[in-house]
């Protein structure tokens, strides 16, 4: 998601990187859905650093219980923090 173009809401225009730091807040908060392979739907929130276009921080949203299959895939993955 970090790497995904973003779109001016007001021109519909993509912003460039420098566009992005210069008209957003150093920690953009944006929310998306995931499809877990073979597994469920889910819904995070990054916090993503404008300048450096990093992850500092993702939260899995409310929603109905993790499958097996689906904590299997994240832990796998790298996404889990103990």
């Amino acid at each position: 998601m970090r790497n995904q173009p973003v779109v001016d809401a007001q021109t519909g225009q993509t912003q460039d990187q420098t566009e992005r730091e210069q008209n957003s807040n150093r920690t953009d908060s944006r929310f998306f859905s995931f499809q877990v392979p073979n597994g469920s739907m889910i819904e995070v929130q990054c916090e993503i650093n404008s300048q450096h276009n990093s992850v500092v921080y993702a939260h899995l949203m409310s929603g109905p219980a993790l499958t097996p299959t689906d904590v299997t895939y994240l832990a796998n993955a790298g996404y889990c923090a103990h």
